[in-house]
């Protein structure tokens, strides 16, 4: 239908209406206003459907102040053109001209009309006006790498949106491949069938264009369950195909050697930068690893906790990294020195230092040792290739006593601790952080302990006698029984020798706390000035002033 009316604005707020058929499918309304001179200088134009909602406007998209709309009618039906002066204050002659072009559009505009395309072939394309769409539907095969693009001929400026068969928008882009064409890169997670949708970037683009899929196959899984069963001492040639590729390799392990040695090299315009992961079978994360190779290459040392299939899988180091690169899986069997658990621990002897070795990052070794109640230890370690070590202490049940990292010479570690009971425990010595490795010495040097550390294993001493000791270990205390008289007034009072500062207590047979004192003695020494309210054994108890002081001193005491 091509038709062309002439019409006149009579009076200022004068507006004429027009209806005319548009059936689905191709452009129907392109309306040109022109005026002459002595008529409407300006004319602004309205588009309504049958309910009188607007559909689009226009000023000057004609000539000079004409006005112009292209459009494709969204169903058949009767639709309206207004033409009114622009400011509704003037009048004028105009013509109106509605042209009806058939075009067939070459693209379905939804996801049930979509062109079926085959990967690895172009298409020619067309949005034949402002607002028009084409959807491209394809195959794509699980762990596959997918890049759909377009091709720019009259097409200024491209969009592209990418769909799955529920209509769910996955990805879109607008300039990221050639100029302002269109380009995504994915990796299909499952075998479907999946939706591209071409447009101009605004409303009022339109154009030729070519679209195209081009299908990378994977050459190694992207999950567990795909991975790539490898060989160990063996190169495996790999790539990162497509953004968000990630490969997965699959080998064997067996218990208490070291077994993955991964490095990844890259060379000179492929791949700058790789990460590395480790999994067990269940799919939890053992290790990981950025740079440990050389330069950006990756590189994990690691001790398998028991026999198994593990899995190493690589990517680049952010989602847009591609390129190629080689792993190589080296297993190295080494026995480990000491025990890796409480079960399995080396027994040690007391006073003997023995020569230890943390194969690698991760590796842990564990001493038992008997202990004798109230006896003093230093658990430490000497370091020799290893830079930092931390020492844990348990007790037979694996409950945690004590820790230390650099209580020791350097960043050796060190734990003085009192035996509370006669029994067996635990030393557990590591790298500080889980990638330290090397070699170190370890010991636990046993002191006995010369008076008791309670009032049943108090030490008897006579009135006016003085007693030499001293406090041989972090938390020591030494307890002395001497008997006292009723009515009788005692001195106990300490001579400090090598120890800084005393702390002196007094209790009686019942282990009630009497009297107590710090300095009251000479310097740091403490001193105690007491009756006795009965005759009857009693118990003087001494200790550094904090938990940390050791050293020598004596103990006396006197009665008038």
């Amino acid at each position: 239908m091509d038709a062309s009316v002439s019409g006149n604005i009579e009076v200022a707020g004068d507006i004429d209406y027009f209806a005319f058929p548009a059936q689905e499918g191709s452009i129907y309304l392109t309306i040109t206003i022109e005026t002459t001179a002595g008529s409407l200088s300006d004319s602004f134009l309205h588009l309504y459907d049958g309910g009188g909602a607007e559909l689009d406007s226009n000023d000057d998209g004609g000539v000079g102040a004409a006005s112009k709309i292209e459009w494709i009618a969204p169903s058949a039906g009767t639709y309206y053109a207004a033409v009114r002066d622009l400011s509704n204050n003037r009048t004028g002659t105009y013509q109106l001209l509605v042209t009806e072009t058939v075009i067939v559009d070459d693209h379905g505009n939804d996801i049930a009309s979509a062109t079926s395309a085959s990967v690895n072939t172009p298409y020619a394309s067309n949005i034949e006006v402002g607002g028009d769409v084409d959807y491209f539907a394809f195959p794509a095969v699980a762990n596959n790498g997918y890049v759909m693009e377009t091709t720019l001929t009259s097409l200024s400026d491209s969009f592209l949106e990418f769909y799955d068969a529920g209509g769910t928008l996955l990805l879109s882009n607008d300039a990221g491949g050639v100029g302002n064409a269109s380009k995504i890169t994915w990796v299909a997670p499952s075998t479907a069938t999946y939706y591209a949708k071409v447009r101009g970037f605004t409303g009022s683009h339109s154009g030729t264009y070519s679209f195209s899929v081009t299908e990378t196959v994977d050459d190694h899984g992207n999950d567990i369950a795909s991975a790539t069963l490898i060989s160990v001492n063996t190169t495996i040639s790999a790539a990162i195909d497509v953004i968000g590729d990630i490969d997965y390799f699959a080998f064997p392990a067996q218990e208490g050697s070291i077994y993955l040695t991964i490095t990844i090299e890259t060379t000179l315009g492929t791949l700058s930068d790789s990460f590395l992961h480790l999994y067990n079978g269940s799919g939890t994360q053992l290790a990981a690893n950025d740079a440990g190779g050389p330069g950006n290459a990756s590189k994990i040392d690691w001790i398998a906790p028991s026999a198994g299939t593990y899995y190493a899988a690589v990517r680049g180091f952010s989602s847009s990294q591609l390129g190629t690169y080689d792993v190589l899986v080296t297993e190295t069997v080494v026995v480990d020195d000491h025990g890796n658990d409480i079960a399995s621990a080396t027994s040690a002897s007391v006073n003997t230092p023995y020569a230890s070795n943390i194969e690698v990052g991760g590796d842990v070794d564990y001493f038992a040792f008997p202990a004798v109640a109230n006896n003093g230890y230093v658990m430490e370690t000497t370091l020799t290739t290893l830079s930092d070590s931390f020492l844990e202490f348990y007790d037979a049940g694996g409950t945690l006593l004590l820790s230390n990292d650099a209580g020791g010479v350097g960043n050796a570690s060190k734990i003085t601790w009192v035996a509370p009971s006669t029994a067996t425990y635990y030393a557990k010595v590591r790298g500080f952080a889980g990638s330290h490795s090397g070699t170190y010495s370890f010991s636990v040097t046993e002191t006995v302990d010369d008076h008791g550390n309670s009032v049943a294993s108090a030490t008897p001493i006579s009135v006016g006698v003085a007693i030499s000791a001293g406090v041989d270990v972090v938390s020591d205390i030494d307890y002395f029984s001497f008997p006292a008289t009723s009515g009788v007034s005692y001195t106990l009072e300490t001579t400090l020798v090598s120890l800084a500062d005393s702390f002196l207590e007094l209790y009686n047979g019942g282990g009630t706390l009497l009297a107590g004192n710090d300095a009251s003695g000479v310097g740091n020494a403490s001193k105690i000035t007491w009756v006795a309210p009965s005759t009857a054994t009693y118990y003087a108890a001494v200790r550094g002033f904090s938990s940390s002081q050791l050293g020598t001193y004596s103990l006396l005491v006197s009665a008038p």
